[in-house]
């Protein structure tokens, strides 16, 4: 299990799990009265085993996997095979959505880090607490970790065409559509195609410039932390 714990102020947690990609120590978004939803706060911390009992449970949901185009549910062998590769993945960076009371009430993260090409993909979904503005917080959080974290000039993301609402919830927190790929998946025998959308560094807009990326200056550097990277 993770051994993060809560920080005051602290909503990205910085506590590596032992089978994922660490964040750096000096990563911290710091609390600003606009990074709450409501009065209830949204942290993302690595995902780690003890996050995999839920996950399962929401997985097994079809009306979930419908949205999210996840064609078969897991078991929790399975669960748990597919997890521990994703986390000794170094081109991915997973995370376990945490309500302000510390439940877990969602997953999402970040594949396809490209550091040289300076692009990756979002992914996100809620088990619960839907509709409280809980999806909006950690997509902002993802794209701060991309954009000042990670230097990344491209967030890109896929939506399955006949999810509008997904879709218009992406457009409302500024991603553009660029695309449609063609029959790119299938359900209960109908073909469907997929919608991309993107963002880019010089269209990112934070939420709250409270948040900081900082690193103690006894810290070692790291590519991590490089600056932000602004579209040329």
């Amino acid at each position: 299990m993770s051994t993060a714990t809560r920080t005051s102020g602290s909503l990205l947690s910085t506590t590596p799990c032992l089978l994922r990609r660490p964040i750096p120590d000096s990563w911290e978004i710091q609390l600003a009265g606009a990074n709450k939803v409501g009065k209830r706060e949204v942290r993302l911390v690595a995902m780690d085993p003890s996050h995999l009992e839920a996950t399962c449970r929401w997985l097994s949901d079809p009306r979930l996997r419908r949205q999210i185009d996840s064609l078969e549910a897991p078991t929790p062998d399975r669960n748990r095979e597919y997890w521990s590769v994703r986390w000794n993945d170094v081109t991915q960076e997973t995370f376990a959505i945490l309500s302000s009371e510390g439940e877990h009430v969602g997953n999402c993260g970040l594949v396809k880090i490209d550091e040289a090409r300076s692009k990756a993909e979002l992914w996100i979904y809620l088990g619960q607490a839907r509709g409280r503005g809980v999806g909006t917080r950690a997509v902002s959080l993802l794209l701060q970790r991309g954009f000042e974290g990670l230097g990344l000039n491209r967030i890109y993301l896929r939506v399955v065409s006949d999810n509008a609402r997904a879709i218009e919830f992406y457009r409302r927190l500024g991603f553009t559509v660029e695309g449609t790929s063609r029959q790119d998946t299938v359900h209960e025998g109908t073909r469907l195609d997929s919608v991309w959308m993107s963002m880019l560094a010089a269209e990112h807009t934070p939420r709250a410039r409270g948040p900081t990326a900082t690193r103690p200056a006894s810290a070692p550097s790291s590519r991590s932390l490089r600056p932000r990277r602004r579209a040329r």
